[in-house]
């Protein structure tokens, strides 16, 4: 080959290779434009990020410098990010770190991320409380370069978590301020809840130390029967009432309890709340009250005793003083006064053998009262008695005046309406109207009384009385002589 064919052999191999050195550089270009191109998109789209945010976003140096902030963080805390650059973030902050932040600090350094609360002071002197999300930012090389932080404004957290506290703080009060025992336990019988008076009721402690113990293993002697309590409960789901005695440090207590069914969303019952009041002196008192009583029932049947008696042994002298009397009158009044004697005594002597002081059956009264009439006067051979009695009680301020009443209606039929031991029929019918009366009959079919009989006008004692005796239990009085003659008593059984 000649010279000059090497000379430009070797020109075109050179050119070729400028060529391609060429087309390198133009690749290299191309590479590096996009390069720049991407990372311009991917800058835009971080700032468009960065700026969108509705949580606060803040970049600072390493030592806490502000570098970049977002518009939520500026607004949030009222500055511009003119004013905020170069601004050490501490100085917006009302305190140094305190112990859990300092540890928060530490751990994120050797971790990349942390998250924890703080305060900032905001431009118009305001405190508001943040959550603060930070990550290391690091260089290419993988250094330390920077920090980021995400700060949400927890006020309203804040607030409600306050508000939370207070209510609790209110109710914690109240509980511990009851007079009452309040629990609260799982189903399981753990405790959740002592108030202070439930720990009094135990010999003392704090409310806490019960808490998460089992109520089972605290009362050992009625572990079995609280633990068919809270299965019955959790069964049916319905509460217990129940009064208890318990053997406590404290003593022997009485408590009246309503243990009541805590359900979930569900319906199921899954804790038990009890509430019991110790009713331990009012027990006492029912005892003292019981005993007092008792030793007044035994006083007032003493009483009534010995006014029976007595009356006895003045009815006995009246009988003995009457045996030698010769004036038919004389004798006959110391009887009907004996008789009337009777019908006291006959009251305080079913009053004896009762169980209530304040009401007498009138029934049994009228039956023994009558009869005794009936007997003294030795009428059973030509005058038959009707008994026909609804089973009545009346308290004892009336019992005592009805029953004079009719002592003195019986006496004097048993004593006029058959003369000459005329043949006939005495009734006393008693029985029950409306609005708590009752109506007393006393009907004879003897020779009657005349028609113009007034028993206000009359002169004899024992007709005088059964019109007192009537206006005494505030009653009516209708008198009637067709075929004989009948009183009809109407009176209210409640008390005067």
């Amino acid at each position: 080959m000649k010279s000059d064919d090497k000379t430009k052999e070797q020109l075109l191999k050179e050119i070729d290779l400028l060529k391609a050195k060429i087309a390198g550089l133009e690749k290299s270009e191309i590479d590096r434009k996009r390069a720049e191109d991407a990372l311009q998109e991917t800058e835009q789209k971080y700032r468009n990020l960065f700026n969108t945010c509705s949580d606060g976003v803040a970049i600072t140096s390493l030592n806490g410098e502000l570098v970049d902030a977002n518009q939520a963080y500026q607004d949030m805390l009222g500055y511009t990010l003119k004013e905020l650059k170069g601004i050490n973030f501490q100085k917006l902050t009302p305190k140094k770190w305190n112990k859990p932040e300092a540890e928060a600090i530490k751990n994120f350094m050797s971790k990349g991320y942390g998250t924890f609360e703080k305060e900032y002071i905001r431009k118009d002197g305001a405190i508001l409380p943040v959550s603060l999300t930070t990550w290391l930012i690091k260089d290419a090389q993988g250094n330390p370069a920077g920090i980021g932080a995400f700060v949400k404004d927890i006020t309203d957290r804040k607030k409600a978590e306050e508000a939370l506290r207070e209510s609790e703080e209110k109710h914690r009060l109240v509980l511990d301020n009851a007079n009452v025992a309040i629990h609260y336990y799982d189903i399981d019988g753990t405790v959740r809840l002592f108030n202070r008076q439930s720990v009094e009721n135990m010999g003392g402690g704090e409310p806490k130390d019960f808490v998460g113990e089992s109520l089972f293993e605290i009362l050992p002697d009625f572990a079995e029967e609280n633990r068919r309590r809270f299965h019955e409960i959790a069964k049916t789901g319905e509460g217990i009432e129940r009064e208890d005695v318990s053997e406590l440090p404290s003593g022997q207590r009485w408590f009246w309890s309503s243990l009541q069914p805590v359900k979930n969303l569900e319906g199921k019952v899954t804790g038990i709340q009890v509430i019991s009041t110790d009713i331990t002196e009012r027990k006492q008192m029912e005892e003292q009250l019981k005993k007092s009583l008792k030793e007044k029932e035994i006083l007032i049947k003493e009483i009534f005793h010995r006014v029976k008696n007595n009356l006895a042994v003045v009815s006995g002298l009246l009988n003995i003083q009457a045996a030698n009397i010769k004036d038919k009158k004389a004798k006959a009044a110391f009887q009907a006064t004996r008789d009337r004697i009777f019908s006291l005594s006959a009251v305080h002597s079913q009053l004896y053998h009762s169980e209530n002081y304040s009401y007498v059956d009138y029934k049994e009264y009228i039956k023994k009262l009558v009869s005794n009439i009936y007997y003294s006067f030795q009428m059973s051979g030509h005058v038959k008695l009707h008994l026909d009695l609804a089973d009545i009680t009346l308290p004892i301020d009336k019992a005592i005046p009805c029953g004079l009443l009719v002592n003195e209606i019986v006496t004097n039929a048993l004593k006029h309406a058959f003369p000459e031991k005329r043949k006939g029929n005495l009734r006393i019918t008693t029985h029950s109207l409306e609005d708590k009366n009752i109506e007393i009959i006393v009907k004879d079919d003897g020779i009657g009384i005349p028609e113009s009989f007034n028993i206000e006008k009359t002169e004899t004692l024992g007709l005088k009385l059964i019109d007192l005796m009537t206006k005494q239990i505030e009653g009516t009085l209708e008198i009637e002589s067709k075929k004989g003659t009948e009183f009809k008593i109407r009176l209210s059984t409640e008390p005067g």
